[in-house]
């Protein structure tokens, strides 16, 4: 990865084959040379990367690693911490999507960014490990199968980014972790359409959110809410007089309050949202007008409403 050497204009390609001393019979072959603007991120090729050391010298010791599959894969074993150059602006729309495999737990282990390859927890997401450091919410792997994770990192930071990190830390004997990385893709979510994927979904309403669940369906499609569930995404958008809201909605069970709205702090903002559904009346009534059991598609001039 030459560009993580150096850059600029360059008008010559170099051959070395030096041997001064007798008997002065080095031999050098070079072929099948190629000069290409390797992919950054769809997905990252760790052939085309410089994996370097990541933590200090405290922390990346003793690991080993290897690229494998063709270099979609990076595979670390023992206490390893290391990055690879990665120059990202990671905004509210960043996505980090990639697989995870480990057949041996270790203390911390997870990916991230950094600026300066010294230790950032709050920029690396915790996937595995008995210690918890970084951020916990995606640290749910178990088993020894490949997890596939897409984490919405522009919802944790943002911010000009130079490394994607890797984790893979074990200090303790027999200090024997794996963890291999597959996969791994940054990009730009679009806003609109909603994929519910891309988003980091959190409780909204206080104490209103205290026993429902919630899933992603249809690749990222819906948002599937259960029992007494208040949920919300995160979705910076500037309402104007123009703003539209489209959607579908079905329900089988009726509740209280069914509907869909904007809000600036997590709290509860009736002004701010259309009732759809429900035994009672709180928030824009406007479009509290559906029945059975059938799809029904809105279409709402939020606009109108509020700026």
């Amino acid at each position: 990865p030459v560009g993580d050497f150096f850059t600029g204009q360059m008008e010559y390609l170099t051959f070395l084959n030096d041997h001064d001393l007798a008997p002065s019979d080095a031999e050098g072959i070079f072929s099948n040379v190629e000069v290409f603007e390797a992919s950054q991120t769809n997905p990252v090729n760790f052939l085309y990367s410089r994996v370097v050391s990541f933590g200090g010298n405290t922390q990346d010791v003793d690991g080993t690693y290897a690229i494998e599959d063709n270099g979609d894969s990076l595979h670390l074993s023992e206490n390893t911490w290391k990055a690879i150059a990665f120059s990202y602006d990671v905004t509210a729309n960043t996505v980090l999507e990639f697989d995870y495999q480990s057949d041996v737990q270790g203390e911390v282990q997870g990916i991230g960014f950094d600026n300066d390859l010294g230790i950032a927890p709050y920029q690396w997401f915790q996937l595995h490990g008995t210690e918890s450091v970084g951020i916990q919410d995606y640290n749910d792997y178990s088993g020894t199968a490949t997890k596939h994770y897409v984490i919405p990192v522009g919802d944790f930071f943002t911010g000009q980014m130079e490394y994607l990190t890797f984790l893979n830390d074990h200090d303790l004997a027999p200090s024997d972790a794996e963890g291999i990385f597959s996969n791994v893709e940054v990009f730009e979510a679009p806003q609109s359409p909603v994929n519910f994927l891309y988003s980091r979904v959190v409780s909204y309403g206080g104490t209103q959110d205290d026993d429902g669940t919630y899933v992603v369906e249809n690749n990222g499609d819906s948002l599937h809410l259960s029992n007494n569930t208040w949920k919300a995404i995160a979705f910076s958008y500037n309402v104007t007089s123009n703003t539209m809201l489209e959607f579908n909605y079905q329900s089988d069970v009726e509740g209280e309050i069914q509907g869909i709205g904007f809000d600036n702090d997590l709290g509860i903002a009736p002004y701010q949202w259309f009732q759809l559904y429900g035994t009672e009346s709180v928030g824009i009534q406007d479009y509290n007008d559906y029945s059975g059991t059938a799809v029904k598609h809105y279409t709402i001039p939020a606009g109108n409403f509020f700026t």
